[in-house]
């Protein structure tokens, strides 16, 4: 992610909160820009959240309906 090859490695103004240290913002110079370079990390919604969508019509957005492609598409060497 730091190699100038495939990021234009900008750096942010100073940022006040961060006792005006500056920060690398991550931006792709390749093929999918910033999205091939970035870890891509993906995590379960609240059910919750599904739930309300399944309440305002969005049918089979509820938790238990998108549960099973989640499931799917988790693939973790050491398990659930």
């Amino acid at each position: 992610m730091q190699d100038a090859a495939c990021n234009w490695t900008f750096q942010s103004e100073p940022i006040k909160g961060l006792n005006s240290r500056t920060t690398t913002i991550l931006a792709g110079k390749v093929v999918g820009g910033s999205s091939s370079i970035n870890g891509m990390v993906q995590m379960r919604g609240h059910a919750g959240e599904y739930d309300y969508w399944r309440q305002i019509e969005c049918e089979g957005w509820d938790y238990e309906g998108v549960l099973p492609f989640y499931k799917k598409e988790e693939n973790c060497e050491r398990g659930e």
